[in-house]
């Protein structure tokens, strides 16, 4: 994985949290395919550690992440 990979997700997912935010909505989701290819826990660690989120991977096809 590059730091570009890692950049560009963080960009994708953050513009989805601010716009689930400006909404008023609670959440947002990814369909677990975003991640193919990327060591997706070190990019949802990531994440986590710059937003505000709780992250559910209950559901097999989908990566929930629900606003603190």
């Amino acid at each position: 994985m590059t730091d570009h990979q890692l950049e560009t997700s963080l960009i994708v997912l953050g513009k989805e949290f601010d716009r689930t935010k400006k909404n008023g909505k609670e959440s947002f989701s990814v369909h677990v395919s975003f991640f193919d290819g990327l060591d997706a826990n070190q990019h949802l660690q990531e994440f986590a550690r710059q937003y505000p989120v709780k992250i559910d991977r209950s559901n097999s096809d989908q990566i929930t992440f629900l606003i603190k």
